[in-house]
């Protein structure tokens, strides 16, 4: 039996809008929790709107600027059906506040969470969570939740069996293994994108991949679905960009 399947341009299904009589209401309402580093939140919230959500809020305690046709807010919207948390969270949320925001939403779990020892807490509050670490950020979560300590590199050499690891231990999450081969895993199945480019060998590359997956997560994507699909919207992005590869954004 293959070890993974491998995903390619064809398999990406984006959001588009069939119905002319809509509006942004229909299209889910994503909250993306800002921390400590507020560019971060930024970031996924700007490429969450490109990929659809009718409407991106970013929480924070204090204002941020940068978003696009982003709404800010101090408190979690009560109509947001999808949140995305940790990308540039760092102490700002103790483990009650974001147990408050996730609970009952998609949710997409992201860079410091992972470091959190409250983790294992999350992923028993939302089962279905999509996880999207870097190897450094992976090696952290098998650490809080398996009890494991195993480095980046030791993972860089056997993603496929750390990946499949995990998802063992936790059969109803999503992850998402970031890298030049992105692997995307749940229960026993496994999918690769071969897609990889050094264009997204940037700082930012990771927290659009959040917003992504939670806009998909908005509009009523399933979690593997989301993954998928965000891990596919993302290298498509920088397979089709036509300027030098370091000048991508």
């Amino acid at each position: 039996a293959p070890v993974g399947y491998l995903l390619d341009s064809d398999d990406f299904c984006p959001p588009i809008r069939k119905s002319k009589s809509s509006n942004k209401g229909d299209y889910g309402h994503l909250a993306v929790i800002s921390g400590e580093f507020s560019g971060a939140s930024v970031i996924a919230a700007n490429a969450a709107l490109r990929l659809g959500a009718g409407l991106v809020s970013i929480v924070s305690k204090e204002r941020v600027e940068g978003g696009m046709c982003v709404m800010n807010k101090s408190t979690f919207p009560k109509g947001a059906n999808a949140v995305a948390v940790g990308q540039g969270l760092g102490d700002e949320y103790d483990f009650d506040e974001i147990a408050a925001a996730v609970s009952g939403r998609g949710v997409v779990l992201d860079a410091d969470l992972f470091k959190k020892s409250y983790i294992k807490n999350l992923l028993k509050l939302s089962p279905k969570a999509i996880l999207t670490p870097h190897p450094k950020e992976f090696s952290s979560l098998l650490s809080q939740t398996l009890g494991m300590d195993v480095g980046a590199g030791e993972i860089q050499s056997d993603r496929f069996g750390y990946a499949a690891l995990f998802c063992k231990h936790y059969p109803e999450a999503t992850l998402v293994l970031k890298g030049a081969n992105t692997i995307i895993g749940q229960n026993e199945q496994l999918f690769v994108m071969g897609l990889g480019s050094p264009a997204l060998a940037k700082g930012g590359s990771g927290d659009a991949l959040c917003g992504v997956v939670g806009a998909l997560l908005s509009q009523g994507y399933g979690s593997f679905e989301a993954a998928v699909n965000a891990v596919a919207a993302i290298y498509l992005s920088a397979k089709k960009y036509s300027g030098n590869d370091y000048s991508f954004t």
